[in-house]
């Protein structure tokens, strides 16, 4: 049920799992103390209990658009301090830790033998099925993995990525700045005025009129508001400047938006985020449209594209990383409209915490 913007209230807590987690996470920084440097965060370690509603891990995770992968061979990747290996055993897509159970080799140099084991390159030790973590699904174009196989639900949607007379875009992009800060950032309807104010942009300094924030259930957001493009990017579009916008935010790491230009001109901007340290996120970004579909068109559209999460990522970029110093200066001034953004400040440590290793644990059984 949709409900106007209200105090965050606590939700359900997934005990054993929160209640190992939170042990692990114990252990570790006993015997491995956080940094305190420039460099290093102490984010992670907040006072608050992150996992009042449940573990970050136990979400569907976007590790990369389908069509990028070389299932010739194994990839590595990581999900914050976690380093994962991704390979293909017949049909099956199957991700494990980067690290061999036997002297604690990386696997991604491995190879894949005809039985679909990824082979350890330091004695040759096979890892198979039963060395895999948690299940994947390809959705969408994206390839998902999740450590949780008692996950039932399936990962987060983009409105008309197949629909009839639509066309869609795949862009990647690495953002230098944290999670939540790119979580804020897509709700956020004060900075297209100055971040994507010029020529290549489409923010104006007029700003947003007719804005309604609605707290959609427990774990996502949304706003709509109306806005004058500036003149470029209207006489591209046609119909005039004023547009129709809505956004989502799904906690913890997922967003859409559609821009309506007239009557029946749709956008659709959907990214999902994947951490990649404590301030580098990567975004992986879906542009779904049904105007200007032949290829030339379309390959103007996605350039257009690339220029605006350009300006997002020069931002981006800018975001401080003295987290300790954000914590005593930042959030003492607000702006109008920003009802989506304090949302997310106050919940997104709820459903995320950075990333470690004791993350992965409760879920590797006899791994």
């Amino acid at each position: 049920m949709m409900r106007q913007m209200t105090q965050v209230r606590p939700g359900p807590i997934r005990g054993t799992l929160r209640t190992t987690q939170g042990k692990l996470r114990k252990q570790l920084l006993e015997t491995h103390p956080p940094t305190l440097d420039k460099n290093s965060s102490t984010h992670s370690v907040a006072l608050q209990d992150p996992f009042s509603h449940k573990p970050y891990l136990s979400n569907w995770h976007c590790l990369g658009f389908a069509q990028r992968f070389d299932w010739t061979k194994p990839t590595e990747l990581n999900i914050g301090d976690i380093p994962l290996v991704v390979w293909k055993n017949g049909t099956d897509v199957l991700v494990a830790p980067n690290v061999c159970k036997h002297l604690g080799s990386t696997l991604h140099e491995g190879a894949i033998d005809e039985e679909g084991c990824l082979v350890c390159p330091y004695h040759g030790l096979k890892h198979g099925r039963e060395h895999a973590i948690g299940k994947t699904m390809m959705h969408q174009g994206k390839l998902y993995w999740t450590p949780d196989t008692t996950l039932h639900a399936t990962p987060p949607s983009i409105p008309n990525i197949n629909a009839k007379g639509f066309v869609h875009s795949f862009l990647e992009f690495d953002m230098d700045a944290s999670l939540e800060d790119c979580a804020m950032n897509t709700m956020d309807v004060n900075h297209p005025g100055w971040v994507h104010h010029g020529t290549i942009g489409f923010g104006n300094r007029g700003g947003p009129t007719d804005v309604i924030h609605r707290e959609l259930s427990d774990r996502s957001v949304s706003l709509q508001f109306k806005y004058n493009a500036n003149r470029v990017v209207s006489a591209t579009k046609g119909k005039g400047r004023s547009t129709k916008n809505f956004h989502f935010y799904e906690l913890p790491c997922f967003t859409w938006s559609v821009v309506t230009f007239g009557q029946d001109r749709l956008l659709y901007i959907g990214a999902d985020f994947l951490p990649l340290s404590r301030h580098k996120t990567r975004w992986f970004v879906t542009v779904v449209h049904n105007y200007y579909t032949n290829p030339i068109q379309k390959k103007a559209v996605e350039m257009a594209a690339r220029l605006i999460l350009s300006q997002d990522q020069q931002q981006m970029g800018r975001q401080s990383k003295y987290d300790d110093m954000r914590k005593l200066v930042s959030s003492k001034h607000h702006l109008p409209f920003e009802e989506a953004v304090d949302w997310i400040r106050n919940k997104i440590g709820h459903y995320y915490l950075y990333p470690v290793a004791a993350d992965l644990a409760p879920y590797m059984g006899e791994h």
